[in-house]
């Protein structure tokens, strides 16, 4: 039999070496698994730092200007926060001092290419379904507004310019429309195009709503997160004074921590919690893809579907996640989800999302010159 003296040494040992390890602070604590990784390789990376106080944040601007950091100062609802741009032994040193480390990641479009075919009219079925343009309102500057937050907008015969009720561009600064993806222009087209180019059979679901048009993807389709949740401030700070009630985010990243530390879901939050419709976009990962990036076929031929893969900010809790319906005219028994649209649990938070398909293979909308 031990001396009972002994055993109480090494249980008093263990119970001090536990609460030494509770005392070193862990950049696993408050860091994205991302910002961990880039900490770990000593790599550059573009990470966003929020902070408590604006105290606290500009004393870690001017520290990691002096480690030759390229630093952005950013104001939340939430709080004071940094951009910054550099190696992990400049940011890496901050943060322990940071509320939340997350990577500024690139976002990019949640589209498809497809060859060019005979479409269907599924987005003229859809309109004639939800005929939202009689519960929206016209464009008489007295309904409210749409503001698609995508690579910007070029003005069309289906949508000129006067149905632009303000324009801000998040990623050149520029006061004039432009669309070097293409992607903003088709996705406003599909809100809200009038039809007049295909006497109607294309119109948007809302032919009559003005919009508001938020740049914050380049010319290749892709942008960064801190873009975009500047967007989304934005339109907190002005939905009033444009009549905002709907946002549409068709583009995303993939998920890196929970919805609870998530600086772009909280953003999306926020909004939710003003009276704002935020609709997002499932995604294009809800099938198997090999090496190329092609798709894995199954047994009966079609690509092999998978779980998890809805991005940010589809994930948002509040936020209304549209997933992909295939859909064929006339034939309601073909309709059938899109096999590229991502399919949920969410990572980390294992949500149900998306929310509700909707008709979004092969849609007819605006395209932007070149």
């Amino acid at each position: 039999m031990r001396p009972l003296g002994r055993t109480c040494r090494r249980i008093a040992a263990v119970s001090l070496a536990l609460v030494a390890l509770a005392a070193v602070p862990s950049a696993a604590q408050n860091t994205d698994e991302a910002v961990q990784a880039a900490v770990a390789a000593g790599a550059r990376a573009r990470v966003i730092l929020q902070f408590d106080t604006t105290t606290e944040r500009d004393a870690a601007f001017n520290r990691l200007l002096d480690r030759g950091a390229a630093v952005r100062a950013a104001d939340t609802e939430a709080g004071p926060a940094l951009v910054v741009l550099g190696s992990a032994a400049a940011f890496g040193s901050e943060l322990a001092n940071a509320k939340q480390a997350s990577l500024d990641a690139k976002v990019a479009v949640s589209a498809l290419q497809t060859p060019a075919r005979a479409s269907t009219s599924a987005a003229l079925r859809a309109k004639k379904i939800l005929n939202w343009q009689n519960r929206i309102g016209a464009a008489d500057n007295g309904g409210i507004a749409v503001a698609v937050i995508d690579s910007g907008f070029t003005p069309h015969a289906d949508l000129p310019l006067s149905r632009l009720r303000y324009y801000k561009d998040f990623v050149s600064n520029t006061s004039t429309p432009v669309d070097g993806c293409g992607h903003g222009t088709h996705v406003a087209g599909i809100v809200s195009g009038s039809g007049a180019s295909s006497n109607g059979q294309y119109a948007g679901l809302a032919p009559g709503v003005e919009l508001v048009v938020l740049r914050v993807l380049d010319e290749n389709c892709s942008g960064n997160t801190s873009d975009v949740i500047d967007a989304l401030e934005w339109v907190a700070r002005n939905h009033s004074a444009y009549k905002i009630k709907v946002v549409n985010l068709s583009l995303g990243h993939d998920v890196l921590e929970s919805i609870f530390t998530d600086p772009m879901v909280q953003a999306v939050e926020r909004l939710a919690r003003k009276g704002i419709a935020v609709v997002t976009a499932a995604g294009n990962k809800g099938y198997k893809v090999d090496a190329s990036g092609n798709p894995v076929l199954g047994a009966d031929g079609n690509p092999i579907r998978v779980h998890g893969g809805v991005g940010v900010p589809c994930n948002a809790p509040s936020s209304i996640c549209v997933g992909s319906l295939n859909t064929i005219e006339g034939d309601s028994n073909y309709d059938r989800v899109a096999f590229s649209s991502s399919a949920g649990p969410t990572r980390f938070d294992l949500l149900a999302k998306p929310d509700l398909v909707a008709p979004g293979v092969k849609i007819v909308s605006l395209a932007a010159p070149g």
